[in-house]
């Protein structure tokens, strides 16, 4: 990540992205998501199965890494996430995501470390929906 007035920037290859199996129940992982209105969060593990929606789009992976960012680099204001894939028909696309202000503390304020080393983590609403955004228009 380069890091440029207070504004971090990196790039999410969903290209390098592997699938890993899920060792947690249907019904665990249904209880472990809350998304009901705009000031809640939704819960993540770290490690989805293909069934998942989030699996499907990649979202978990890179929750994971602005989070990561988010909590390493305290003096970060703004993300700036270049998103890159390879499409059904073999051509590379990219999208930009971008978390201002409101999104970096709202994901700071609901994370902490000892979770994320866990492998646990919350989205708010608005971030997972710009994340989502971003990811569901690379092919498309």
């Amino acid at each position: 990540m380069i890091i440029e007035d207070n504004t971090g920037y990196f790039t999410d290859d969903k290209r390098s992205y592997t699938e890993m199996s899920s060792q947690v129940s249907s019904s665990d992982k249904a209880s472990s998501f809350i998304n009901k209105d705009m000031n809640s969060f939704t819960k993540r593990r770290s490690f989805k199965n293909l069934n998942d929606l989030e699996s499907k789009f990649g979202s978990y992976f890179l929750e994971k890494k602005i989070i990561q960012a988010d909590l390493f680099q305290t003096d970060l204001k703004n993300l700036v996430i270049e998103i890159i894939a390879t499409c059904n028909n073999g051509n590379t696309t990219k999208s930009k995501l971008f978390l201002y202000r409101k999104e970096v503390e709202a994901i700071r304020k609901i994370n902490d470390i000892d979770d994320l080393v866990a492998g646990e983590y919350k989205t708010p609403f608005l971030a997972e929906q710009k994340i989502s955004s971003s990811i569901k228009a690379l092919c498309f």
